[in-house]
C-alpha cells in the first residue's frame, strides 16, 4: 500500500513568487496594495501555491513528533485518505482579518482535525473552552480526578476498565444524588518509572457537596481495586476553562511520542474511543459546536507573507507576530532546525 509523502519535508523557496505592497513604507495594517495579492472567493479552500511552506509554518512547534505520529499512523493502517489529510494539514492557508478589528487575525486553511495533530488539538481545546465558558457562567463547579491503580496491563484493557468503572460510578445512588451533570476527559500517561500506563479521568461536575472520603469509597466500589480520587470546589469559569484547555484534546504527553512502541499501542487503544464524555444534564452538550459570528476578510496567502517576512519586510513580520500573539515583531526563521 502506498502512502502520502512524509508530512514535513522543507523545500527551497528560491523559485517562489514574492509580492510586496507597492506603496513605500509600512502600508495600512493587513491591507496590502499589490494587485498580485488576490482574495479568493473561498479562502478556506482556495489554492495558496505554498503547500510545503504553509504546512511547515503550522507544524514547526512539533515537526519531529509529527513525523513519529505519521509513521505510527502508517503502521496502524489508518487509511490513505486520513494520512493524506494529516500530511497536508495547513495547505491552502490564507490570512484573514476580522471586520471588527484590523489587528485581530486568524488563518483559514485545509485542516485535518485529526486527534493526533497537535495544532488541530489545540484549536479544538480552545473551541471546547469557549463553549464551556458560556455553559459554566459563574456557577461554582467541582473538579474531580479519578485514578486507576497502576498495573502492568495493555492500555486498551486499562481504558476499558476506566470507562466501565466510570459508568458504574454514575449508576450509584450517592453519585446521582450529588452530581447533576458535567464532562469527563480521559488522560493516559506512560510512566517510565513504573513501566506501565496510568489512566485518569478529569471531571468538571456541578451539583451539591460530595465529601472526598465518600467519593473514594464509591470509586473503590466501582473499580474493585482503586480508591485514589481528588475533588475540589472551583469558583468562576476562568479556572474551569483553563482546566479544560489543559486536558481536552491531548491524547498523550509529549514525551510519549518518542517511544515508538508506546505510541503505536496508544494509537491502537484509542482508535474509535471518545476522550471527552459529557454526562448527566450535559449529555446533550456539543462542546465542538462552532459559534463564530464575526466576519473575516481575506488578506493574503500565508506563504507569501512568510517569504516577505524572511526577506525582512516590516509589514509581513508584524503580521506573523500578531498571528503568534507576540508583542515584539522579530524576523522569523523560515525553517526550524533540522532533526
Amino acid at each position: 500500500m502506498s502512502h502520502p509523502p512524509p508530512p514535513f519535508v522543507p523545500a527551497s523557496s528560491a523559485n517562489q513568487p514574492v509580492v510586496s505592497p507597492k506603496s513605500p513604507g509600512e502600508p495600512p495594517l493587513l491591507d496590502p496594495q499589490d494587485s498580485a495579492v488576490e482574495s479568493p472567493a473561498h479562502p478556506q479552500t482556495g489554492p495558496s501555491g505554498y503547500p510545503e511552506l504553509t504546512v511547515a509554518w503550522r507544524h514547526t512547534c512539533w515537526f519531529r513528533d509529527r513525523n513519529r505520529v505519521y509513521e505510527a499512523m502508517c503502521r496502524v493502517g489508518l487509511g490513505d485518505a486520513r494520512l493524506q489529510r494529516f500530511a497536508a494539514c495547513g495547505v491552502n492557508a490564507w490570512i484573514l482579518r476580522s471586520a471588527d478589528g484590523p489587528t485581530r487575525l486568524r488563518i483559514a486553511a485545509s485542516y485535518c482535525h485529526d486527534r493526533w495533530c497537535v495544532p488541530c488539538g489545540r484549536a479544538k481545546a480552545r473551541l471546547y473552552a469557549a463553549n464551556l465558558r458560556a455553559l459554566i457562567a459563574d456557577v461554582p463547579h467541582r473538579f474531580i480526578t479519578l485514578t486507576l491503580r497502576a498495573v502492568q496491563e495493555p492500555l486498551a484493557d486499562r481504558l476499558q476498565h476506566l470507562y466501565d468503572s466510570f459508568r458504574r460510578l454514575r449508576q450509584q445512588q450517592e453519585w446521582k444524588s450529588a452530581v447533576v451533570g458535567g464532562v469527563a476527559m480521559c488522560e493516559p500517561v506512560w510512566s517510565k518509572r513504573s513501566n506501565c500506563w496510568h489512566v485518569h479521568l478529569h471531571v468538571i461536575a456541578h451539583g451539591r457537596f460530595l465529601a472526598a472520603a465518600t467519593l473514594s469509597k464509591m470509586w473503590l466500589k466501582a473499580t474493585g481495586d482503586s480508591f485514589i480520587v481528588d475533588i475540589r470546589l472551583i469558583h468562576g469559569h476562568d479556572k474551569a476553562v483553563d482546566y479544560v484547555c489543559k486536558y481536552a484534546c491531548k491524547p498523550l504527553t509529549s514525551d510519549t511520542y518518542a517511544e515508538s512502541d508506546r505510541l503505536h499501542e496508544a494509537m491502537v487503544a484509542l482508535r474509535g474511543r471518545r476522550l471527552c464524555l459529557p454526562f448527566g444534564d450535559w449529555s446533550h452538550v456539543r462542546l465542538s459546536r462552532q459559534n463564530e459570528l464575526s466576519e473575516w476578510l481575506p488578506v493574503a496567502p500565508l506563504g507569501q507573507v512568510i517569504l516577505l517576512a524572511d526577506a525582512g519586510d516590516a509589514w509581513a513580520i508584524r503580521v506573523l507576530a500578531l498571528l503568534r500573539g507576540e508583542e515584539q515583531c522579530q524576523k522569523p526563521a523560515l525553517w526550524p532546525d533540522p532533526p
